[in-house]
């Protein structure tokens, strides 16, 4: 596997993979009834990360897991 060297290749990609890994969490949530969250940052633009299921149950399930 290599890096794309097209920029709005490597976009495209990452919007694709991205949301089928959201998917992937989610479906495993939901089939083994656990609580499941997903971080992904983009360091070639800066904006904020893409968070699921939302900020605070991510902050929620971390704070939980840390205790």
């Amino acid at each position: 596997m290599a890096r794309h060297t097209k920029n709005a290749a490597r976009r495209v990609t990452l919007r694709r993979r991205r949301a089928g890994l959201i998917k992937k969490v989610t479906e495993l949530s939901i089939l083994c009834s656990v609580q499941a969250s997903i971080v992904v940052y983009n360091i070639d633009e800066a904006c904020d990360p893409v968070v699921w299921p939302s900020i605070e149950e991510a902050k929620n399930m971390w704070s939980k897991l840390m205790d």
